[in-house]
């Protein structure tokens, strides 16, 4: 069986992380180490992972269950069951998840989930992203959920979004934010206008 290579990323320290189907590599400029369910992630595939504004690593995995947190010295699960397909962390050093059980939120202290109870179009929510104000964007299957810290908003085909089950946002400089969806084409949303 081959390895798969999921994701690269370089932390605020210059050293390599690699996700793969097989655990974590880490290269600290000169030597490889290997990170797996023997140093305590709850899974062996990794899709991907951020390096908050602590330090910390967060890895998880699309075909896996949990978060993983590497704090220098040891990993920690979190979310254990949860599918997580994103994370982001906002200016105010929230971490921020896109699972199957709708949005995680992770302040530091505590765990808050947000699902269609809350105003979610549906609770699988496959992509997160933040915008230039600070304000959460995700893309599910039904359409688009925008949280701007006080209540959740929707976008769906009826609001002029080009289609339903949203895979990709991307975020410009400028504002604007784009929408990839599978079935329906590109939409742009430009806050301005």
């Amino acid at each position: 069986m081959s390895t798969l290579i999921n994701s690269i990323a370089i932390d605020n320290q210059n050293t390599i992380w690699v996700a793969t189907s097989d655990g974590i590599l880490h290269l600290d400029g000169t030597n490889w180490k290997v990170y797996t369910t023997a140093d305590g992630l709850e899974s062996n595939y990794i899709s991907g992972f951020i390096q908050d504004k602590s330090g910390n690593i967060w890895a998880y995995g699309y075909y896996s269950t949990g978060l993983d947190r590497y704090d220098g010295g040891s990993w920690q699960s979190f979310l254990q069951g949860d599918l997580v397909f994103g994370i982001v962390q906002d200016q105010n050093g929230n971490i921020w998840l896109a699972t199957n059980h709708g949005v995680t939120q992770y302040d530091g202290n505590t765990f808050q989930s947000y699902t269609t109870a809350d105003g979610l179009l549906d609770n699988a929510v496959g992509i997160i992203v933040i915008d230039n104000n600070n304000d959460i964007w995700c893309g599910t299957d039904d359409g688009v959920n925008y949280y701007d810290g006080k209540a959740w908003q929707s976008f769906t085909t009826t609001d002029g979004l080009a289609g339903g089950q949203v895979s990709q946002i991307v975020n410009e400089k400028s504002g604007e934010i784009w929408f990839f969806s599978i079935f329906g084409g590109i939409s742009r949303y430009a806050p301005s206008k």
